[in-house]
């Protein structure tokens, strides 16, 4: 924990994964080194995505990561509504999101509801939360005097 002591805004930030997400889209690989590798036709077009990637961060945020959610039924409802957006939204825009494959349709659908459905769960019972109260570390330093002189504000021994 002591190398990424300063690093939770990149923990718990779901920036990263939902890039990946958006590379899921695309059908592409980024490769360590930054090359991109086309898999295959993209599931839908830019505007697409861009709709799609823009309903996903509605939910999979840094507020929802950090949210307080004590009932199960909240996280079901939150992620129930999500997949009900989406899933009209698939049906309606099916033609302005140029969805061609048959499945992929099905793919955008189940990855975007798993992928929120997981972010609203590392907030149910403050998952995250307790995880990472339990890992910090308080550094203290106190100074003592141990010639048994009172000290000012500043430091200094008063006579």
């Amino acid at each position: 924990m002591s190398n990424f002591g300063n690093s939770i805004i990149l923990l718990t930030n779901p920036e990263n994964a939902v890039y990946k997400l958006e590379c899921k889209f695309r059908n592409i690989k980024v490769s360590d080194d930054g090359e991109i590798k086309p898999l295959g036709p993209p599931l839908m077009n830019e505007y697409g995505i861009a709709q799609v990637i823009g309903l996903v961060e509605s939910i999979v945020n840094e507020n929802s990561v950090w949210a307080w959610i004590e009932d199960r039924d909240e996280v079901n409802g939150l992620r129930n509504l999500f997949a009900d957006t989406l899933a009209k939204d698939l049906m309606m825009n099916r033609l302005h999101y140029g969805i061609t494959d048959p499945t992929a349709r099905q793919r955008i659908f189940t990855e975007s509801a798993a992928f929120t459905h997981l972010c609203l769960k590392r907030a149910f019972k403050q998952g995250e939360r307790h995880f990472w109260k339990g890992s910090q570390q308080d550094i203290r330093h106190t100074v003592t005097n141990d010639s048994g002189g009172k000290r000012n504000i500043l430091g200094w021994l008063k006579k």
